[in-house]
């Protein structure tokens, strides 16, 4: 047991630092509030979200985020979502103003931590 224990002390340590030197720890909060906001969710309407992104702070915030998931994956970007992202990147669209309170961040389903125990619990 105290052999096991240290391996997986070890595997999670590894695990950790190998997170840490490529920079995913610095991300997980804006994936974990993307995720929050559906944009990973196979029901994820992009319209509907381009429809309110002028007057809500977390469509537009959602949008921003699915346009990012689409370059990173090399999924094509629908026109009209890519003249919104033009706008945006030109400073022609700017963000509407967030609502009174802190983002919702997702932190209750961070998904890092839920992911470590996995792999050091199939490594034991």
């Amino acid at each position: 047991m105290k052999s096991k224990y240290k391996d997986a002390v070890k595997h999670a340590q590894k695990n950790i630092e190998h997170f840490k030197k490529i920079g995913v720890l610095a991300y997980s909060k804006n994936l974990n509030r993307l995720a929050l906001l559906g944009i990973y969710n196979s029901d994820f309407s992009w319209r509907d979200e381009l429809d309110k992104a002028d007057k809500n702070f977390d469509s537009f915030d959602a949008l921003k985020g699915y346009c990012s998931n689409l370059i990173l994956t090399g999924k094509p970007i629908p026109q009209p979502l890519k003249e919104w992202l033009v706008g945006y990147l030109n400073g022609v669209i700017l963000p509407p103003k967030r609502k009174r309170g802190g983002l919702k961040t997702g932190t209750d389903i961070d998904m890092y931590l839920p992911q470590l125990i996995h792999r050091v619990a199939t490594r034991l």
